[in-house]
């Protein structure tokens, strides 16, 4: 080998050391939420419908969860309150009985609910009632795209967090629904394609899987709404997707950027 052709591949070598590290360099610090201080608040919205609403005790269970970790300043928010549960807790919400994920995105509710009570991260689980009332998997995806984008029009850095959403039986309410079951789980197949699809590096979309390891005949007291088993799996997957985009609690104090 010339000298000419060893000096060639070591300065090869060495562009390639330099351009890796400038690559490097270049990656963004990883922080889907911006540093939160002690001093600081972050709002939730939970956003659905009786699940989450008129009986949805997770969120009485997830408050509390989050206290005991820790975790400071957090401020539920939105106009519905309710229900009461075992625990205190902050029971502000956007969650109503009856709601559908195509219904709050056709009426384009989000945009004076967000304006009233400015939201950091939406808890979102909805889908059940339009599957209940014959809408199709695909309808039930658009809606969450429009919803994805309204939020985004009120909060470019939106942190959005959505379910796959709980099972239900054939008869949720002794009410029949043959197709019910199956149509969860295709909906819940799709949703990790569709927030791929939808996610951005500025308003991240986080899939809480509340479907894995949930019964409807032990977890719910008519077949779709939670009983005090339920009430515990659903807390405990928000918890889990919470812990990805809040900052540790001794950084919400001290300032320090999760690593």
């Amino acid at each position: 080998m010339s000298k000419f052709v060893r000096l060639a591949l070591v300065w090869l070598a060495c562009a390639a050391v330099l351009a890796a590290c400038v690559t490097t360099l270049r990656q963004p610090e990883a922080s889907p939420l911006p540093v939160r201080t002690g001093d600081e608040t972050v709002s939730i919205m939970a956003l659905g419908d009786s699940i989450s609403g008129s009986t949805g005790c997770w969120r009485s269970v997830l408050w509390n969860r989050l206290a005991d970790e820790g975790y400071e300043n957090l401020d539920f928010v939105g106009k519905r309150q309710g229900p009461e549960c075992d625990q205190e807790y902050d029971d502000d919400s956007r969650a109503y009985s009856g709601f559908e994920a195509t219904g709050i995105a056709e009426e384009e509710l989000l945009f004076s609910w967000l304006k009233r009570d400015p939201a950091d991260i939406m808890l979102v689980h909805l889908g059940s009632n339009d599957i209940r009332r014959g809408d199709t998997t695909d309808e039930i995806l658009d809606g969450y795209s429009t919803l994805v984008d309204h939020m985004r029009q009120m909060n470019a850095n939106m942190v959005i967090v959505i379910a796959q959403v709980i099972p239900m039986t054939e008869t949720p309410m002794d009410k029949e629904c043959g197709h019910c079951p199956g149509q969860v789980e295709e909906l819940n197949a799709r949703i990790p394609e569709w927030a791929a699809a939808h996610d951005t590096v500025d308003s991240p979309i986080i899939v809480a899987d509340q479907f894995e390891g949930f019964d409807a005949d032990i977890d719910t007291y008519d077949g779709l709404h939670t009983n005090d088993s339920g009430a515990q799996k659903m807390a405990d997957r928000w918890f889990e997707a919470l812990q990805e985009v809040l900052a540790p609690p001794d950084a919400m104090v001290t300032g320090r950027r999760p690593t």
